[in-house]
C-alpha cells in the first residue's frame, strides 16, 4: 500500500518510513506546500492540512504538525514553532521563564490520515520534559536549545548517530503503524 506523505522535511519523511519499515505501507514523499490554519491546537491543524492536501493530490495522505508547549507561558508558542523560531531566540524564551518556577514543557507531535471519501484520523504522541536554564550552543532549533525530554538529555545533546532513532521512538508514526497492524484495510486509497 503506497500513501502520500506530504512534507518537504527530508528528516520527517525518514523517521516515518523508519517506523512503518516492517508494514505493507510504503510512502512517498510530496513536497507540496500546504496551508496551516491558525489554532492553538496541532490535531486542528493537520487535520485541516490533510484534507486540503488529499482533494489537492487527489488521493489518500498523511499529514503531521508538532508543537511545543511550555506550561508556565500558558503553552506557547505550541503549534506556531516555526514562527517562534523566526522571531524568538532561545535566550528570549528563557528571560519569559526567568521568574517562574514550573519550567515542565512537552511535544505534542499529531498526525493526520486523510483517505479520498473519509474524515481524517488522527494519531498523537507527545514527549514530556523540562526547558532549560542555560544556553550551550548556538545550533539547533530553538526546540533543540531549550528542551530536556525526561529521562534524557537536552534534545541538542543528543549524539547525531541516536537523533533519528530518538525520533522514531516518539514519533506519531507509532499509534499510526498500531492502528495499521490491527488488520485495518484501506479500501480507498
Amino acid at each position: 500500500m503506497e500513501i502520500i506523505y506530504a512534507t518537504s522535511n527530508a528528516v520527517k519523511f525518514e523517521i516515518a518510513t523508519t517506523v512503518l519499515r516492517e508494514t505493507n505501507m510504503t510512502l512517498k514523499q510530496s513536497n507540496i506546500d500546504v496551508p496551516e490554519i491558525q489554532s492553538m491546537k496541532v490535531e486542528d491543524i493537520a487535520r485541516f492540512s490533510s484534507i486540503w492536501a488529499r482533494d489537492k493530490l487527489g488521493s489518500s495522505v498523511i499529514v503531521t504538525d508538532v508543537g511545543l508547549y511550555i506550561n508556565a507561558l500558558n503553552g506557547f508558542p505550541g503549534p506556531f514553532v516555526k514562527f517562534a523560531n523566526y522571531w524568538l531566540t532561545a535566550e528570549d524564551v528563557i528571560k519569559l521563564l526567568e521568574d517562574k518556577e514550573d519550567r515542565t514543557v512537552y511535544i505534542k507531535e499529531c498526525l493526520a490520515f486523510c483517505e479520498i471519501d473519509s474524515e481524517p484520523l488522527i494519531f498523537q504522541k507527545q514527549i514530556k520534559g523540562t526547558i532549560t536554564k542555560e544556553i550551550r550552543s548556538e545550533n539547533g532549533s530553538l526546540m533543540d536549545k531549550l528542551v530536556i525530554p525526561e529521562n534524557d538529555s537536552l534534545l541538542l545533546d543528543i549524539p547525531s548517530n541516536e537523533f533519528i532513532s530518538f525520533w522514531v521512538k516518539h514519533s506519531a508514526f507509532n499509534p499510526f503503524k498500531e492502528w495499521i497492524q490491527t488488520g485495518k484495510t484501506f479500501d480507498k486509497c
